[in-house]
């Protein structure tokens, strides 16, 4: 058509259907573009749905641990507690079960260990972008923050135990009774009786006593920010996963 055009010397219709022809061209390019951009946007969604089941399962296992971590907590404080107020110069008398029960509690930690090797993989690879919803990535930038102040204080406690209240409790604690109080052997009570007036009127007791306490009770607030923080990434999590 075009030769034809070009030998009747008609140079208008010869522009018009070369320009015809080249926009042809261009939608043709366009649409093959649309197309697959459209088909990378739906293997973008496919991954970040994977992603985000992933992560669902790995923070609903991890909001079930921290539940116990936190009740472990308090379990402690409220130990510490009732020794504190029964460490004075003259103690009153308490029964052996209870101050072998307190004085167990003293150098008892439990670490929280939670998964997170897909939010690994996903900083690592740099495959968090994939996530759409920006609340949600500032929510999971606030999680690692927050468990890494918890687990910083969580190592400050450790410290305090292994240098500091294993070796007093070494020396004034009967194991043998504190395993049989928590159900670990049934090598049978200790032979040795308890000093108790000497044990609570001591001041290294009370101070031991209390940096645990204040430690442990900043602790449980850091666990509780970080249960609250899964909770939010939870719910985005849900959100996301229930859309089309």
């Amino acid at each position: 058509m075009r030769y034809k055009l070009a030998a009747e010397n008609k140079v208008a219709k010869y522009l018009r259907y070369a320009i015809g022809e080249i926009l042809l061209v261009v939608i043709g390019i366009l649409i093959a573009l649309q197309v697959n951009n459209w088909n990378e946007h739906r293997k973008t969604k496919i991954e970040e749905k994977k992603f985000l089941k992933q992560l669902k399962i790995e923070f609903t296992d991890n909001q079930n641990k921290l539940a116990g971590i936190i009740h472990h907590h308090r379990t402690i404080n409220y130990s510490l507690r009732k020794l504190l107020a029964a460490i004075k110069p003259k103690p009153e008398v308490i029964p052996e079960d209870s101050l072998t029960k307190y004085l167990a509690e003293l150098p008892h930690i439990r670490f929280y260990k939670p998964k997170k090797r897909t939010i690994t993989s996903l900083i690592s690879t740099g495959k968090i972008s994939i996530i759409s919803n920006d609340s949600l990535i500032v929510l999971l930038g606030q999680w690692s923050e927050n468990l890494e102040g918890y687990q910083y204080g969580m190592d400050i406690i450790y410290d305090l135990y292994q240098y500091q209240i294993l070796p007093y409790t070494v020396e004034q604690l009967h194991f043998r009774n504190a395993m049989i109080d928590v159900g670990h052997g049934n090598s049978g009570p200790s032979s040795f009786s308890y000093h108790a007036d000497k044990i609570l009127s001591d001041s290294k007791l009370e101070n031991l006593v209390e940096l645990r306490r204040v430690n442990e009770e900043s602790i449980e607030l850091n666990a509780i920010k970080l249960e609250e923080n899964q909770a939010e990434i939870l719910e985005l999590i849900e959100k996301e996963l229930s859309k089309d």
